[in-house]
């Protein structure tokens, strides 16, 4: 069976999107995934509540000056929001890496479209209720140990507030491009390296354009720009000027709403690409895609800038010339 005469790939005439049958699709998704991202959320709220614990410890009202950095625990949401949100839409998309699987899915007498964002709110709903949970427990933290003169409640509330509101946004936008990954992939290590990749890239192309001429000509090229220019390098820049300082999280939020929007239009895509997936793609290694083509060139740079970095070679623009004529080919054919 081929997933070009299965299911309909467009909303069914007179069908609703949020029905009992979406309602269905949604619990089943949430209670076979529940188990896994339970184990996550745990380990989540003990690390944040472990971070945050140790900073207010540390607080000591005899000094008059004293203050406590509010927002310690981003460290532990950025290296989860790395990780948790790509491998995440990996597990929910697993099935389209599979023939027989989705053929199944494709062969219900449902919508794509009911299909796929059934799987979208469930995995919304398990990555982000962690981080809101992770956050009420260090914003209780915070209240027991801080709260009274010296931290109004406005305050330790406005800042929970902002920092949740940062990374859940973060988080779904990581997600998202992530989805937008597997629904063109077609096995599982390609989806997870390519989401990886596509959610750093322009931050990371950013870093080796700017390393060039800082190298060979002597030029002061700042990077920091570039960080906003993918989720992780704005996840990366949140901690680093946040957490150990006493900055408000809402001057971060106009940057976050800005990917979250870039977000919405990604999902979109998403939705397209998924109706037109078909079974003959599954477990293909090697298939060419507008990503397995970004991916090459990506490779090629990155190829090259590490061959720039480790030939022991004097002059920088021989190890330049080498790095390109070397690395960029063999980057492009890995």
């Amino acid at each position: 069976m081929t997933t070009t005469t299965s299911s309909s790939r467009n909303p069914i005439k007179g069908e609703r999107l949020f029905d009992r049958t979406f309602a269905r699709f949604l619990a089943t998704t949430l209670r076979q995934n529940g188990l896994t991202m339970g184990i996550y959320g745990v380990c989540l709220i003990l690390w944040t509540a472990m971070d945050t614990l140790s900073e207010v410890n540390q607080f000591d009202p005899s000094f008059q000056m004293a203050h406590v950095h509010l927002l310690t625990s981003s460290y532990a949401f950025l290296w989860s929001g790395f990780i948790v949100p790509v491998l995440l839409a990996a597990l929910l998309f697993h099935y389209l890496h599979n023939r027989q699987s989705i053929d199944f899915y494709h062969s219900l007498p449902v919508s794509r479209t009911k299909i796929f964002f059934s799987r979208y709110l469930a995995g919304l709903i398990l990555l982000l209720m962690p981080v809101a949970a992770a956050k009420l427990v260090c914003l209780i933290l915070q209240f027991v140990h801080l709260y009274g003169p010296y931290y109004s409640a406005a305050t330790l509330l406005s800042y929970a507030v902002g920092d949740m509101l940062f990374w859940m946004i973060t988080y779904a936008v990581v997600f998202t491009l992530s989805c937008m990954v597997e629904v063109t992939a077609s096995n599982d290590v390609e989806g997870i390296l390519y989401s990886v990749a596509v959610n750093g890239l322009l931050t990371g192309l950013g870093a080796i354009l700017s390393a060039f001429p800082n190298s060979l000509y002597g030029l002061r090229v700042h990077a920091d720009i570039s960080q906003f220019f993918s989720p992780y390098g704005v996840m990366s820049y949140y901690p680093d000027h946040y957490a150990y300082t006493y900055e408000s999280p809402f001057q971060m939020l106009p940057v976050a709403l800005v990917w979250l929007c870039i977000g919405a239009l990604a999902l979109l895509v998403t939705v397209k690409l998924y109706r037109h997936f078909q079974s003959e793609w599954a477990q293909q290694w090697g298939r060419q895609t507008f990503f397995t083509q970004l991916m090459k060139i990506c490779a090629g740079i990155l190829m090259a800038f590490i061959l720039f970095c480790l030939l022991p070679l004097k002059t920088v623009t021989a190890k330049a010339l080498l790095g390109a004529v070397i690395g960029a080919p063999l980057g492009f054919l890995m």
